[in-house]
């Protein structure tokens, strides 16, 4: 979720797991299980420049104005770093192609779960498998 502060910049705010993340006393984006999000207005709002009904699911880079407010939803995500259990699949990072042991700290890629060194993650500004950032968000307002 991004929001604008005081200030007009935008600041990354994370969504939880469950329950809800309220957007000041209007309005709150409620998080669904099995993943998605909707919106709960308890005022007028608008998500990407329409008017909305009380209960809306929202979408990636969903533009919601309520208050006077202006959020952003983002299904983004960071990289996780786990200590690498070995199993009986032979695992290689996906940057330096070197074998991944166990007991290692590794980085999975939040969008295409391919595994790296935790160092070999930071080496790039991408994944070395597809177009995620792995310096944070990739993507954020205008």
């Amino acid at each position: 979720m991004w929001r604008q502060s005081e200030d007009t910049k935008w600041e990354a705010a994370p969504l939880p797991a469950k329950g809800s993340f309220a957007l000041g006393e209007e309005a709150e984006v409620a998080m669904l299980r099995g993943g998605g999000c909707v919106l709960l207005a308890r005022s007028p709002a608008r998500v990407n420049g329409s008017p909305c009904l009380p209960l809306t699911v929202l979408g990636d880079r969903d533009e919601i104005r309520v208050g006077g407010r202006e959020y952003y939803i983002s299904t983004e995500s960071c990289a996780t770093v786990t200590e690498f259990v070995a199993g009986e699949k032979k695992v290689c990072c996906a940057r330096c192609k070197a074998e991944v042991t166990g007991g290692e700290r590794i980085a999975l890629c939040p969008y295409c779960g391919s595994a790296h060194h935790e160092e070999c993650w930071s080496y790039g500004p991408l994944c070395a498998s597809c177009p995620q950032s792995t310096t944070g968000a990739g993507w954020r307002p205008n």
